[in-house]
């Protein structure tokens, strides 16, 4: 493996800083995977242990966020491994918790799909009960993101008219 994927193996969980630190240095390691077919992201989540390993996997999860749909490299599984299936299993434990939701948030679609290993991660306890929290949330998303275009579009048609009647013929017509 490279050595992005060696220092996650480690015997003594690695530091958030230096991981980050080497992740910069070779952005592109952090999508490329090891001998076992394993990327940073699975690693990680595989290797969860404290607040450390919770920070590498949250890190990957934002300054990568195509390692959350990446299987591992192994293509001749007929239910090949998302990182998700590392950490749904263990979801009575809180730092699994945590990367379980961000996970969730990343690749949704994920919820519904099992590995060879593993089943999907909708059949955890922890999992049925967050995902209608989930589901909640991207719908509330979706209608910000709705109603911040619709303010955007009022704001640009009442800032370019001073005629109040024909800022309001404006305002209708953007909608």
């Amino acid at each position: 493996g490279l050595p992005l994927h060696r220092i996650l193996r480690g015997t003594e969980e690695c530091e958030l800083d230096l991981f980050r630190w080497m992740a910069e240095k070779c952005v592109s390691t952090m999508l490329k995977a090891d001998n076992s077919g394993y990327t940073p992201l699975h690693i990680a989540c595989m290797c969860l242990k404290k607040n450390h390993s919770t920070d590498i996997c949250k890190y990957l999860i934002d300054a990568c966020p195509e390692s959350v749909r990446l299987v591992t490299g192994n293509n001749h599984l007929e239910f090949p491994t998302l990182p998700i299936h590392f950490v749904a299993g263990r979801c009575h434990l809180r730092p699994a918790q945590e990367v379980t939701i961000l996970l969730l948030r990343a690749y949704p679609e994920s919820c519904d799909m099992a590995s060879t290993d593993a089943a999907a991660p909708r059949t955890s306890p922890f999992v049925k009960r967050i995902m209608p929290f989930l589901d909640k949330e991207r719908e509330l998303d979706a209608d910000m993101t709705c109603f911040k275009e619709e303010m955007e579009s009022f704001q640009n048609a009442t800032s370019r008219a001073r005629d109040p009647l024909r800022s309001a013929a404006l305002v209708f017509d953007s909608w």
